[in-house]
């Protein structure tokens, strides 16, 4: 009975993986999101464990769509509950082990498993088209979704034309709701979010700005020194450094000793990383030359 519990367990992490992100990301469940979750980092089924928490709480188009997503999943979870059992029974669901399972046992999958995951990944790509690339130019990515945003931004030459025209539309969305975009056109004219003239010139006018501007940058300020805790060192020791990222780095490594315990342990781990992509390339094996 605790292994056939466990299966369905991983059945519908498998399939809820493959949800997530038409539930969360561009759907109407986003606004839900940003209301009741803020601060939960994605993984491990934490964000999905919040919508349901707040269930009685979230829109009814957020209700909706999730009923939708309900239904799909009982679909996937069907087609594919044999290929589980049979390739996947002693993995333990979380931190994406069963989805990893599935792929590395791709080529064995079941006929009817592989066209259930083919048309679910067809319906997410038609809702995200940056998908494609993300799987092309970001795969080994890790980290939040900030980290995949950051990632398609370096490669924003690279991208397909649906992709760069679907983050276009929506950076035309977030701008028509941008909560700042009213003193923009105040004190900022011609500048735009995104841009870093835009936020100094909001800056310069901290004092003068709207009170649902100044909570929008506090917000955003906050959760940027969650994913950054260098950030306050940054304006206390390197303010008046300019120049690009390097720069800022080198300020950084200077006033190392007087660097906040947060900071230090971010650049300690970042150093790390480093070091582990160096060892990686070492251990990478080297093609024969021609002779």
């Amino acid at each position: 009975m605790k292994s056939k519990i466990m299966l369905m367990a991983a059945a519908f992490a498998f399939a809820f993986a493959f949800a997530l992100k038409a539930v969360a990301e561009d759907g109407p469940c986003k606004a839900d999101m940003e209301k009741f979750c803020q601060g939960i980092k994605p993984g491990g089924g934490r964000l999905m464990a919040c919508l349901k928490a707040h269930e009685a709480e979230l829109s009814a188009g957020c209700k909706a769509r999730g009923g939708e997503v309900k239904e799909k999943l009982s679909g996937l979870r069907e087609a594919c509950k044999a290929d589980l059992e049979k390739l996947c029974k002693d993995v333990k669901p979380g931190e994406g082990r069963i989805i990893n399972c599935i792929r590395e046992h791709e080529a064995e999958l079941s006929a009817g498993c592989k066209d259930a995951l083919a048309k679910g990944k067809e319906e997410m790509m038609k809702k995200n088209p940056c998908m494609a690339d993300m799987e092309k130019l970001c795969k080994d990515v890790k980290g939040e979704r900030g980290e995949k945003a950051r990632c398609l931004k370096e490669h924003e030459a690279d991208l397909s034309q649906a992709c760069k025209d679907k983050l276009a539309e929506k950076r035309t969305e977030s701008r028509k709701d941008h909560p700042c975009m009213a003193d923009a056109q105040k004190f900022c004219q011609g500048m735009k979010p995104g841009d870093g003239k835009f936020l100094n010139c909001l800056k310069e006018h901290e004092a003068e700005l709207s009170a649902e501007c100044k909570e929008k940058m506090a917000k955003g300020k906050e959760e940027a020194l969650k994913r950054y805790p260098c950030m306050a060192d940054m304006e206390k020791f390197c303010k008046d450094v300019k120049g690009g990222r390097g720069e800022k780095a080198k300020c950084l490594k200077e006033h190392e000793a007087d660097l906040s315990q947060a900071c230090k342990e971010k650049q300690a781990e970042m150093k790390g990383k480093r070091q582990e992509k160096r060892e990686e390339k070492k251990e990478e094996p080297k093609l024969a030359e021609p002779k």
